[in-house]
């Protein structure tokens, strides 16, 4: 279900958030295009939704279905590019694949082990694996960023900058 959430109604929902005008009809029937990566759960073969190639050639595809309209393509660019940001955690994916099966992944963790009633120290880790062994059971730990809110973050902003761009034509 939480997938659901945020790989679905996130991309959704920041999309309508920063450009309230747009054609409603035409989102919704571009918004499968959040989810078409998890068509791999059908097959068993996350790499062959999750690459380069596939991706350019459904923008091709929705460029020419869409009788070469810009706004098209660049919604469905946001859709697909947004399960892409949002699955960049472990185990990644693979976007050269079927000419590499070496993956990409970003695992991020900002989190705050307590002392007391103050806030402690403030850690930062790239890889989860670099985490120290047993840093949850230590006392109260707080995450305060994670992969999946840097990555919503990411897509809001990079809206908010289409929005202010397409402002100053």
């Amino acid at each position: 279900m939480a997938e659901l959430l945020i790989h679905w109604i996130v991309p959704l929902a920041l999309l309508f958030a920063v450009f309230p005008k747009l054609d409603k009809r035409m989102v919704l029937l571009l918004f499968p295009l959040a989810f078409f990566q998890d068509l791999d759960h059908l097959v068993s073969a996350r790499s062959l939704f999750y690459n380069v190639f596939l991706f350019a050639f459904v923008l091709i595809a929705v460029y020419f279905l869409s009788k070469k309209n810009k706004a098209v393509v660049l919604i469905a660019f946001f859709f697909l590019s947004s399960h892409l940001l949002l699955d960049l955690g472990y185990p990644g994916f693979a976007p050269l694949y079927p000419l590499s099966g070496g993956r990409i992944s970003v695992d991020y963790m900002l989190y705050s082990v307590n002392a007391g009633n103050h806030l402690g120290e403030i850690r930062s880790y790239f890889l989860v694996d670099q985490l120290p062994p047993n840093v949850f059971d230590q006392g109260q730990v707080s995450v305060l960023l994670s992969n999946q809110t840097v990555a919503i973050s990411l897509l809001a902003l990079s809206l908010l900058f289409a929005r202010w761009y397409s402002g100053r034509k």
